[in-house]
């Protein structure tokens, strides 16, 4: 191991005039030579001290204890630690003494004075087991009837009389028996759980220990007193990582440092002593109660145990051990354990919550192997690492980097393997999860609406069991009404939370001008689009470091492929908070999404590619997220608005009313229903269900129409609105103007483009939606060609082939390049700059 000193270069007059860190081997320093630490300073720094011969650099030892007492630090670390160094007098201020060259002697101690000796592990164990009030391991089901008319089964207890539902020993996740199958053969593995928040990584760490084959684990949460959020809900608060976090602040003083070494040196003890009292307790525990499973050291350490480590701590503080004698202690201690951990062949020490320690606990001050600067976690998992200890990372902010971090920190040889892919609840299961605790007689789910926001992570059933409970604790008239409460409670909690996390990360995009953030905006725009428009779908993307921050703040959830990790948002509450808070950012929702269309159709046509055919395909979608703008105008009022006043129209134009909100293929729709196969399904759908009424089908191209709406006058009669889009370098002409008017025909779905045919294979397609429509008259249609540049003039007559005319009580409009700015508005400049470059 090595020891990193602070050198601080003085001038003659003996004041700091620069400052460096040298890393020396812990044997070098034992060995007391000057000269040995003259030649690595050298060596060290070889460009400054060139024109010296190592031994006439003059080295001053100063003598500092870095432990506090009676709740003070050394004065003289107290210099160091509040004034800038190059104001010090090292002989005046520091009390510094000179060091003979060659001259053997004391190094700089950094530790008070001690004993001769370091006690044995059983000494030490017999002291403490007369000071530590060991009680029982905790019951897990101490109330028998806790939820009222809801009872079914008991629910397990965490704390004082608080539900928690992580601590279920009759089923175990899929994810907690897979560490349970690895870590019993693993002497020095390590697992980082990088999942959003409420995913089940806690829930994996307690399954390792309530599973009836599972094994010992040490629980570490890394939250500071200061983060109290869902306390109530979590109560597995860890009080003496709060209080090692207190303890560190205090060893930085107010003016933390990056550079403050002697604090370091602090912290690390500190650690490794709160290692060293957890191993401990567990020996205490098996040598008092022989017969304690790993669920009972699990309940332990979760209700009355962190009392007996903080005694344990106490009663090591005063002896001052050193870094070195507890290491020692922790090495006795595990060899102890092998004989006594049946089943297992290390120990495994669980680290939960550790974004917090590596992001946000001291983010900088500590050091990797490598030298890099690191948050707490870095030397919680060093420390770690000098021992045969497996470790279970949890948390929610292992980004590309960040996971690169955690990785060097443990160090060569040994791979830190990620499991992402946990289970998730859909809405078939919602009602099964409750029913396996509670019961739901005399109750439907089904009935409350906020219901539907229950699918995904299991925060939400677990947080619901809770509600329930709690609310049954109140008289009200009936469980139905309890139910209700407490689903609505769920979700308007949890909502209030995800809404609060991810206006942090959209403040910060919006308001700070960086590269960064530009990316992070761009992954923000196009997420607002797909939960916006299509609920979700397609809401996903290989991980980066900035889609990552969509995990960290609760929205989006982890899957992997191979070795490659993707983020999703597709939980019905996430993609509700996505929308309201995202809304703000736009005048209206189509906004972004045009927006974005024209960008991707500017870049395509500057390509240039005459095999690329996304343009054709972006100029549909742009042309149908325009049209959502004109939603709640009847059709007569949107074809005037293009056209000016047109007398013509038929009467069903100005009772029929567009109502399009989302736009999507079969595809998004089987989404909403999985057993729409084909575009007929849907069509069907759009026919029958009112919850379909918002949304335009973009067919398959077999369909013939690019896009199909369909509204209704009353139960059984209908008006439809079919679109054709074209992006061409010249107009129409021809036999393919003819054809492309026959694709908007209602009565020519699914047949070629002569109109006299069906379609080869698709005979049974259109057969199935005879049957469909049989029942529906469609008084009329809206057909309209969005057709770039135009349509040619008819050659027999001066008259052009297009504008807007009726047939058949048919409604058939031509929006060509000039009529941008009546379709597209604002928009329309852009679109022409693009149109000039295209043609």
């Amino acid at each position: 191991s090595e020891i990193m000193v602070l050198c601080l270069v003085l001038n003659e007059d003996k004041n700091v005039n620069n400052r460096f860190i040298v890393d020396i081997d812990s044997e070098v320093w034992k060995k007391k030579k000057i000269s040995h630490l003259q030649r690595l300073i050298k060596k060290e720094k070889e460009n400054a001290f060139d024109k010296f011969d190592a031994s006439d650099l003059e080295l001053w030892k100063v003598s500092i204890r870095t432990n506090e007492v009676n709740g003070e630090f050394d004065e003289k670390l107290k210099i160091l630690m509040n004034k800038p160094h190059m104001n010090i007098n090292i002989k005046e201020e520091l009390d510094a003494t000179g060091q003979k060259r060659y001259a053997d002697s004391e190094p700089v101690d950094t530790e008070p004075k001690r004993r001769k000796d370091t006690p044995t592990l059983e000494s030490l164990i017999v002291d403490l087991g007369d000071k530590i009030p060991l009680d029982k391991p905790p019951v897990l089901y101490p109330i028998s009837n806790i939820a009222g008319r809801f009872h079914k089964r008991n629910i397990p207890i965490s704390g004082k009389n608080y539900v928690d539902m992580r601590l279920d020993d009759v089923d175990t996740t899929d994810t907690g028996r897979e560490l349970i199958d690895k870590l019993k053969n693993e002497t020095r593995a390590c697992y980082l759980l990088y999942a959003v928040s409420g995913a089940g990584k806690t829930r994996t760490i307690f399954d390792m220990s309530m599973n009836e084959n599972g094994i010992y684990v040490v629980y570490v949460e890394c939250r500071p007193s200061s983060d109290i959020s869902n306390r109530e809900y979590e109560p597995t608060m860890d009080r003496n990582f709060a209080q090692l976090v207190a303890t560190i602040e205090s060893a930085f003083g107010p003016y933390n440092d990056s550079i403050n070494n002697s604090a370091r040196a602090v912290a690390k003890r500190l650690i490794i002593l709160e290692y060293t009292a957890r191993i401990l307790y567990l020996i205490l525990l098996k040598k008092k109660f022989p017969d304690i499973t790993p669920r009972d050291y699990l309940l332990s350490q979760l209700n009355g145990g962190q009392e007996c480590i903080a005694i344990i701590k106490g009663s090591l503080m005063p002896i001052e051990y050193t870094f070195n004698e507890l290491e020692v202690i922790i090495s006795s201690a595990l060899r102890y354990l092998k004989d006594e951990l049946p089943g297992q062949k290390s120990l495994i020490f669980a680290i939960d919550e550790s974004n917090v320690a590596s992001n946000k606990l001291f983010s900088g001050y500590f050091r990797n192997i490598n030298q890099k600067p690191r948050g707490l976690l870095t030397p919680m998992i060093e420390i770690l690492r000098l021992f045969e200890i497996s470790t279970v990372i949890a948390g929610t902010a292992f980004t590309l980097k960040q996971g690169s971090d955690v990785q060097s920190d443990i160090g060569k040889g040994n791979e830190a393997n990620y499991i992402i892919n946990f289970n998730t609840i859909d809405s078939k299961e919602v009602e099964t999860y409750i029913m396996r605790y509670l019961d739901l007689s005399d109750c439907e789910l089904g009935k409350i609406e906020d219901s539907k926001y229950l699918v995904g992570r299991p925060r939400l059933m677990a947080r619901l069991v809770m509600e329930i409970i709690n609310a049954e604790g109140v008289p009200r008239e009936n469980k139905q009404i309890v139910l209700e409460y407490a689903v609505n409670k769920t979700v308007q909690s949890i909502k209030n939370d995800m809404i609060r996390h991810l206006e942090v990360i959209v403040n910060e995009a919006y308001e700070k001008e960086d590269l960064g953030n530009v990316e992070l905006r761009k992954i923000l725009m196009t997420l607002f689009i797909n939960c916006w428009f299509f609920d979700g779908y397609v809401s996903k993307g290989e991980i980066d470091d900035n889609s990552a921050k969509l995990v960290d703040c609760g929205i989006a959830s982890l899957k992997s492929d191979e070795d490659k990790k993707f983020w999703q948002v597709k939980e019905p509450l996430a993609i509700e908070v996505v929308k309201i808070v995202l809304f703000s950012r736009y005048n209206k929702p189509t906004e972004p999404t045009i927006e974005k269309l024209i960008h991707e159709l500017r870049r395509s046509v500057y390509c240039n590619d005459s095999s690329d055919t996304s343009k054709g395909i972006i100029w549909q979608y742009l042309v149908i997220g325009r049209l959502i703008d004109f939603k709640s105008k009847t059709v007569y009022e949107f074809v005037s608005e293009i056209y000016g006043d047109q007398t013509h129209l038929p009467d069903w134009t100005k009772e029929a009313i567009i109502n399009i909100e989302s736009y999507g293929n079969n595809q998004m729709f089987s989404r909403l229903d999985a057993e729409l196969k084909d575009d007929v399904d849907v069509i069907e759908n759009l026919l029958n269900y009112s919850r379909f009424s918002k949304y335009l089908l973009v067919p398959e191209h077999l369909t013939r129409p690019d896009g199909i709406y369909i509204g209704k006058l009353d139960v059984s009669t209908i008006w439809t609105l079919l679109l054709s889009t074209k992006m061409l370098t010249e107009n129409l002409s021809g036999e393919d103007f003819n054809a492309d008017k026959r694709s908007t025909d209602w009565n020519l779905l699914y047949y070629k483009k002569n109109g006299k045919e069906i379609i080869r294979n698709c005979e049974g397609l259109r057969q199935k939606l005879d049957k469909v429509r049989n029942n529906f008259t469609c008084k009329g249609s809206l057909r309209i060609h969005f057709i770039l540049p135009g349509v040619a003039k008819n050659r027999t007559s001066t008259l052009s082939r297009g504008g807007c005319h009726t047939e058949n009580n048919d409604v058939i409009m031509y929006i060509d390049k000039n009529l941008l700015e009546c379709y597209f508005s604002e928009y329309a400049s852009s679109l022409r700059k693009i149109l000039v470059e295209y043609n």
